[in-house]
């Protein structure tokens, strides 16, 4: 079960505002609207395959993170983020 992170805690907003200072093309978009995320859905013939690959799963493509709107501020979206900072050598606290 994915947890959500606390309002408070704030460590989503923070990390998402560490990552769009530090890098220009930063961003991060809602998966079920973005027409390339769409693309790769049908493109790929996922609804045979992967069927929750618009609502059940984050995805990151170069410096955009796509994010299912159930999974917005969760800690599975959280730990992507992190992971993908990692990636790009960003330095976090968390």
């Amino acid at each position: 079960m994915r947890a959500p992170l606390r309002l408070l805690d704030g460590r989503f907003l923070r990390l998402v505002n560490l990552l769009s200072a530090r890098i220009g093309d930063f961003q991060i978009v809602l998966k079920e609207t973005s027409v390339f995320m769409r693309f790769l859905y049908y493109g790929l013939f996922m609804p045979f395959w992967r069927r929750d690959f618009l609502t059940g799963s984050v995805t990151v493509v170069g410096y955009t993170v796509y994010v299912p709107s159930g999974l917005w501020a969760t800690t599975e979206a959280y730990e992507r983020l992190l992971a993908a900072a990692t990636r790009w050598k960003i330095p976090t606290s968390s």
